[in-house]
């Protein structure tokens, strides 16, 4: 049996993938902090 996981911020309900608003504030602030971190320098 093959396993299962969602990224952070997904889960599935009834075999479909959905956005899980509990944990999106979250995974959108992570992704805004390395966003910030990695940006070029002139």
């Amino acid at each position: 049996m093959m396993q299962r996981y969602m990224p952070i911020g997904y889960k599935m309900v009834d075999g479909k993938i959905q956005v899980d608003i509990t944990k999106e504030k979250v995974v959108k602030k992570v992704l805004r902090i390395i966003s910030l971190e990695f940006q070029p320098t002139a």
